[in-house]
């Protein structure tokens, strides 16, 4: 029942960053610091419960998915850096403050 809810909770926030393609990444992030408001007691027991690890890994995974597609290597600060390290680097970045 955890996974199922988990899963709906990650897609909803699939479809929020679909439909806000179009968006700067400054205005697509704040609908999702929105979402995660609306949603404060469930992903504040999710991040920061020893009891939910499925949750932390699928979040991370999520937030690499969706990095992966906005990291410009060809940025100077991305040039010679590997691209996986640099969207690890990001999405941690964005699970910690979200913890």
């Amino acid at each position: 029942m955890l996974d199922k809810l988990i899963a709906t909770h990650i897609d909803e926030l699939r479809r929020l960053c679909n439909e806000s393609a179009h968006l700067s990444f400054t205005e697509a992030e704040m609908i999702w610091f929105e979402y995660f408001e609306a949603n404060y007691l469930f992903f504040s027991t999710m991040l920061v419960s020893k009891g939910a690890p499925y949750f932390g890994t699928q979040f991370l995974e999520f937030m690499m998915d969706e990095l992966r597609e906005e990291v410009d290597m060809n940025e100077e600060r991305n040039r010679g850096l590997n691209k996986e390290v640099v969207v690890r680097y990001a999405a941690s970045a964005v699970v910690g403050i979200m913890e």
